[in-house]
């Protein structure tokens, strides 16, 4: 066989190829279209189906691919129109089976202290705790998706095991050992990196490798304070305070912390802790 005949048969076997790839994605889009899939997913799908079908030259003149990609590059555009409003309606039904309100409007919503924000552009969701203080998690603009991640991180931030009395002593010795014998008010931000440190386990401090750390941030530690009842806020003769942050101390983060004061989300930003 010459080299032109190996080469033509080559091209052939990538032209067919791409062919019958084409063909599947066409196929496969108009199944999830008919079940009224995720329009973000049928557009990621319709770009492929338009990178390939420019990489093979005749394919564009094909009877009816013209008229047949306009069409479904319309549908996808009419779905997304109207696609986030459905998303909402579906996960207000979600949370409402835990008790829970949907509130705000798209493309911000809040459920008790988590705010999703709703990408229509790429077609993906953000979940942050409070007030878009801190982030949580990414995934795409699906409801039982969206619903799921909700479910994981308030199961992970809620059931936690939480003793108020041993809260308030951990947190007593790391401010503390912030303060020194002078007391006063201490960084809060320098408090939660003290008791995290206080968490660890003798494993930790004999090899401080990442399986052997005890993981604690500002999620948790917000939460914490926001759940610890007024009856132990009391320790060593000494009552728990927070100091609210001034305005250019909420503008860096390494200076406050967000801490909520309702389960509606509402909360204040601090930047002090302080017994006295």
């Amino acid at each position: 066989m010459s080299k032109h005949e190996s080469d033509f048969k080559s091209s052939l076997t990538r032209f067919a190829q791409s062919c019958s790839k084409l063909a599947r994605l066409v196929g496969t889009f108009e199944t999830y279209r008919e079940k009224g899939s995720n329009p973000y997913n049928l557009e990621r799908m319709l770009d492929k189906i338009k990178k390939i079908s420019s990489s093979l030259d005749t394919f564009s003149s094909f009877p009816g691919f013209s008229e047949w990609l306009n069409q479904a590059q319309s549908t996808v555009s009419e779905l997304k129109s109207n696609y986030a409003t459905k998303v909402a309606a579906t996960l207000n039904e979600l949370v409402n089976r835990d008790g829970f309100t949907l509130q705000g409007s798209i493309p911000e919503l809040k459920v008790f202290l988590y705010t999703i924000v709703f990408d229509q552009e790429t077609g993906f969701a953000s979940i942050w705790y409070g007030d878009k203080r801190e982030f949580l998690d990414r995934c795409v603009l699906d409801p039982n998706v969206i619903y799921a991640k909700l479910k994981k991180i308030h199961t992970w931030l809620t059931l936690k095991r939480f003793e108020p009395s041993d809260f308030v002593r951990r947190l007593y010795e790391a401010y503390k050992r912030v303060t020194g014998s002078n007391g006063g008010s201490a960084p809060i931000v320098k408090v939660l990196y003290e008791f995290c440190l206080g968490l660890q386990s003798e494993k930790f401090v004999v090899d401080p490798i990442r399986k052997n750390f005890n993981e604690y941030g500002r999620v948790l530690f917000s939460y914490d304070l926001y759940r610890l009842p007024a009856e132990f806020r009391v320790y060593n003769d000494k009552r728990f305070e927070l100091i609210t942050a001034t305005m250019r101390q909420s503008k860096k983060r390494s200076e406050h912390m967000w801490v909520p004061k309702n389960d509606r989300g509402d909360g204040t930003v601090y930047s002090f802790i302080v017994f006295r």
